[in-house]
């Protein structure tokens, strides 16, 4: 299955925005079922942007960047997909040329906290709860948990590292930034 990860999840995944825990999940259950994880190319200029634009300087965003192109694949667009945004229904051009570049590129789900503008998406749609509460291996449990070394800084209260754990009681765990 080929998920496409909308700019807004993928800044919650760095830690910039307000649902880290359940972006971070929705990514996690993705990784554990095997699903290939992507994000189209122009969109990373604008995650590059707000990374500069946001992070201490202590924090270099091309690092995070590079970082970020480990946890996803990226995926080109073309202008027949910035024509059919400009015809479609979709509020918003630039989720309308997501939607049609994944639509191009094969994408089965376009996961994002935005559904009220991907309403007319040729592509399904759901946000990161409904992809966890859909896909989730049922005998997982998440919990993610505590640490002071978020992409911020040492003052970042971001977490760090998501334990999880299967039925048979073995668990598992990964860096919650993978980009360190």
């Amino acid at each position: 299955m080929k998920l496409c990860f909308d700019t807004n999840v993928v800044l919650d995944i760095l830690g910039m925005r307000e649902d880290l825990e359940m972006s971070f999940t929705a990514y996690d259950v993705a990784a554990v079922r095997g699903h290939d994880r992507f994000i189209p190319m122009f969109t990373t200029s604008d995650i590059f942007y707000i990374l500069n634009n946001s992070l201490s300087k202590s924090v270099d965003s091309k690092e995070v960047m590079a970082g970020l192109f480990k946890l996803f694949q990226v995926f080109d667009g073309h202008p027949h997909d910035c024509s059919q945004a400009l015809v479609s229904q979709m509020p918003d051009f630039e989720d309308a040329l997501l939607a049609y570049a994944a639509l191009r590129n094969g994408i089965d789900y376009i996961i994002t906290r935005n559904k009220r503008d991907f309403a007319y998406s040729p592509v399904a749609v759901l946000t990161p709860a409904e992809y966890v509460d859909t896909f989730r291996p049922a005998d997982y449990e998440y919990a993610l948990l505590e640490s002071n070394s978020g992409l911020g800084g040492p003052s970042d209260s971001t977490p760090n590292s998501e334990s999880r754990s299967g039925s048979d009681g073995s668990s598992d765990s990964e860096s919650g930034s993978a980009l360190s």
